[in-house]
């Protein structure tokens, strides 16, 4: 399994008050793959989505990623045969 560095990689960070960012991390073994992203500034709510309820309910969305199209590509990278 990669061991996680305790330095993180900006993958975005815009207006909306979110930053999202990724842990340096060695290769893993066995042809599998860990991905593990931090979204500080978020809420309760799914990224890229719609702010569903008020924000001071559930949290402002981040808006500069897409939840659904990150793990769309992440499962079509790893098809079983």
């Amino acid at each position: 399994m990669a061991a996680a560095s305790r330095r993180w990689q900006p993958i975005a960070d815009r207006a909306d008050g979110c930053a999202v960012t990724r842990p340096c991390t060695r290769s893993c073994g066995h042809a599998t793959s860990v991905v593990l992203l931090r979204l500080d500034g978020g809420g309760h709510t799914w990224p890229g989505g719609s702010q569903y309820l008020p924000e001071r309910l559930v949290g402002a969305v981040c808006r500069h990623v897409d939840g659904t199209a990150l793990i769309w590509d992440f499962l079509q990278r790893h098809l079983k045969p």
